[in-house]
């Protein structure tokens, strides 16, 4: 413990632990903020102990952040026991510690990370650590050492100047075959960025020299399926940024390198490059669910329910009859069903209500509605829930199927939970096209909030309280889709929770004409940025990008 720490803590002693805690913090955030000034230059003979997810000094991302320290003109790394050791810190200090890395790390005369958070808590552990400041004006590591002829002969790349006089974009890694193909002005494309064979510290080198040319040059950079690594280091922000001049000349826009991972087309990207480019705005948080009018078409009441299936129909006649076929051979008796139509176009709501005339007498209860106009999934299931009499509604999508013991089932674990139980949820089985997939099961892992941080895990089709939907306000309509996500996220916010009914009990048929396949894919990012907005638990803890 150096001497100035050691008086602050003898001048506490007499204080509360958190006071002297909070002032610890204090000194360790006010000593972080320190540059590292040009007499702490690192020494010229550096034996680099890379810590970062097994990177080394091959990895082109060392050499971004090192034109970000101080070096000598003459600045040498070697790998041997005679040069001083020097860490350089790129990954969560929990990782560290788990993997034992913090020994080594220990052992360094000084130690940089490029996270100012990290440093404090390293400098908590009595290391010697200094934040690596991306504003930092860069050294001569990168652009000394970089030509456009050395990067052709040894990486096969091409000028990056050329590049940015006849495109914008360039995208490093892909995103499927489908992106493949569809390359074309503005976007340049590596899609095997990955495998790039990188054989020595120079190549690497060699690298990060091209890319900050590139970024220098004015190019867009988009990182596609960034690796885990990439997320925690983040290696673009040490690249240096397309000056004013530069973009002025391009009539461009420009931000930050983007780190893109999962599904997405190009589309979806020029809607990404423009929320970054107008300065991320933030997102609406209302979303305006329609109250449609609408016209009843067919009701009976034999007896009274004990639960509901509700099902909403909108251009589905030729697969309803299989959800409603499901339905009937309920072995619940005391059973309602509920048909909105979202006013189809396809003639939908007269075959619904010709397989009512069939098959009524089944029912304690049959309704169908119908829309005057189409309103979204979200208002046709609030409209079915307002009709129900039963005080436990079970969702159907009307071209999903139940098993025949669904609602029974499901029913028994929900009339034996507590008063916050609002939703029981079974296992679903994944059909596409009609035939079984790899992936078999939705609704595999229970009901739990850290689990849903990171997006839905929990399948439409679930047996919910009616008066804690009315508690919530019911569904919402979500652009794009994840009215059933935002609605589990409602719940949780109410202080509300689900439990797993652990049985096969559903089949959702996945089909090239969903609305998740044609709509809600290509807006995943615009719908991520929404949902942190509304529910604001899931921006604090949970883990997208």
């Amino acid at each position: 413990m150096n001497k100035k720490l050691l008086e602050l803590v003898l001048s506490h002693k007499q204080r509360s632990s958190r006071r002297l805690l909070r002032a610890l913090r204090q000194y360790l955030t006010k000593e972080v903020e320190k540059p590292i000034h040009l007499s702490r230059c690192l020494p010229k003979r550096c034996n680099l102990r890379v810590i970062g997810h097994g990177a080394t000094a091959c990895h082109w991302s060392i050499h971004a952040w090192l034109q970000r320290c101080p070096l000598h003109n003459d600045f040498k790394l070697e790998n041997s026991e005679s040069a001083e050791s020097v860490g350089l810190h790129l990954q969560s200090l929990k990782r560290s510690r788990e993997s034992g890395e913090l020994e080594l790390l220990k052992k360094c005369s000084i130690v940089l990370d490029p996270n100012r958070e990290r440093v404090i808590e390293l400098r908590g552990e009595g290391l010697q650590a200094y934040w690596i400041d991306r504003n930092t004006p860069v050294n001569h590591w990168l652009r000394r050492h970089f030509d456009t002829e050395r990067a052709a002969a040894s990486l096969g790349l091409p000028d990056p100047n050329t590049l940015a006089q006849r495109g914008a974009v360039l995208c490093l890694g892909s995103a499927g075959l489908e992106w493949d193909r569809q390359l074309s002005e503005p976007l340049w494309g590596l899609p095997r960025f990955d495998q790039l064979h990188i054989a020595d510290e120079e190549m690497a080198r060699l690298l990060a020299g091209w890319l900050n040319a590139s970024q220098r040059a004015g190019l867009q950079l988009v990182r596609l399926e960034a690796s885990e690594y990439e997320h925690d280091c983040r290696p673009f922000q040490a690249l240096e940024q397309p000056t004013a001049t530069v973009l002025s000349s391009k009539q461009q826009e420009w931000c930050e390198a983007l780190l893109i991972n999962g599904p997405i087309n190009l589309q979806a990207l020029e809607r990404e490059l423009q929320w970054h480019w107008q300065g991320c705005p933030q997102q609406p948080l209302a979303c305006t669910t329609p109250k449609p009018v609408m016209m009843e078409l067919w009701s009976e009441s034999r007896s009274e329910p004990t639960a509901a299936v509700c099902i909403s129909l909108y251009n589905y006649a030729d697969r309803i009859e299989k959800a409603l076929e499901s339905v009937r051979k309920q072995t619940h008796q005391a059973l309602e069903l509920i048909v909105v139509d979202d006013c189809s176009s396809d003639g939908g709501q007269n075959v619904v209500q010709r397989w009512l005339v069939a098959h009524h007498e089944r029912f304690a209860r049959t309704l169908l509605v119908r829309h005057y106009q189409n309103s979204g999934l979200a208002a046709a299931r609030n409209s079915a829930f307002a009709a129900a009499k039963a005080p436990w509604c079970f969702v159907l999508d009307a071209d999903n199927t139940l098993e025949p013991k669904a609602v029974e089932h499901c029913l028994a674990i929900a009339e034996s939970s507590s008063t916050k139980t609002a939703v029981v949820h079974p296992l679903v089985e994944i059909m596409q096209n009609g035939k079984q997939t790899e992936h078999v099961l939705i609704g595999g892992l229970s009901w739990q909030q850290q689990a849903l941080m990171n997006g839905n895990q929990i399948d439409a089709m679930a047996l919910i309280r009616k008066t804690h939907w009315e508690q919530v306000g019911g569904y919402s309509h979500i652009p794009a889709g994840w009215e059933d996500y935002d609605f589990w996220c409602k719940l949780i916010g109410a202080g509300l929770h689900g439990v797993l009914c652990p049985q096969r009990l559903a089949i959702y048929n996945r089909h090239d004409t969903s609305m998740q396949a044609t709509l809600t894919r290509s807006h995943v990012r615009e719908l991520q940025r929404l949902f942190q907005a509304r529910h604001p638990w899931l921006a604090k803890q949970g883990q997208w990008s």
